[in-house]
């Protein structure tokens, strides 16, 4: 019996979910929920934005780098779920804006 390696390697290894289902599913949503993609927006945080901390004139970083650090994530997950509903650079243009 001749054992094909690859066929054996790809069997032993879980295969996880394609992106295009993923995203075919948020996009499911965002047509049902056109409203989706604002709270998308508010949740992640993506119009705030931190004020600046000045001493003698220079900005200085904030005190807390894991706080930093969360809310960086928080964004980058907001903009990955946009990007999987179809949510094009113009339409966030234009939402923010709205805001």
């Amino acid at each position: 019996m001749i054992w094909d390696r690859f066929t054996v390697i790809r069997a032993l290894i879980p295969h996880k979910p394609s992106t295009g289902d993923t995203a075919r599913r948020w996009r499911n949503a965002r047509a049902v929920a056109p409203e989706l993609a604002a709270d998308v927006i508010r949740f992640s945080g993506l119009l705030t934005m931190q004020p600046a901390r000045f001493v003698d004139g220079f900005s200085t970083p904030e005190l807390d780098p894991a706080r930093l650090a969360y809310e960086a994530g928080r964004r980058d997950l907001g903009l990955q779920l946009l990007a999987l509903m179809g949510v094009s650079q113009t339409e966030l243009n234009a939402m923010m804006e709205d805001r």
